[in-house]
């Protein structure tokens, strides 16, 4: 099944629910299913697509999110997902890492 494939190979997901609603994958009324997508281990990362075309931004993006009932841990993972879903080097990952919860602690 795709969803076990996926979750085993921890296959990193962008996804960007501005984009799904602006092209009518889902009505605006719904929450987006990332929240089914994490609940089912599915290695996810937020992004905001096309910003001109979708009017949005990645703030926008963590926004839906939040008014949909992500609380702030959610969204941080979601943040450090995409950290460890780039093609940077592991040496360039760690000082990220460092970075962001040098910011996450202050």
């Amino acid at each position: 099944m795709l969803v076990e494939k996926l979750r085993s190979l921890q296959t990193p997901l962008e996804v960007s629910p501005q984009s799904n609603y602006c092209l009518g994958v889902l009505p605006r009324s719904q929450p987006h299913p990332i929240r089914q997508m994490l609940d089912a281990e599915l290695y996810c990362t937020l992004n905001s697509d096309d910003p001109p075309m979708f009017s949005t931004n990645l703030t926008h993006e963590y926004l839906t999110l939040a008014t949909q009932g992500f609380d702030w841990k959610e969204l941080w993972q979601l943040n450090l997902n995409t950290l460890e879903a780039t093609f940077l080097s592991e040496a360039e990952k760690a000082e990220y890492r460092t970075r962001f919860n040098d910011w996450y602690k202050a």
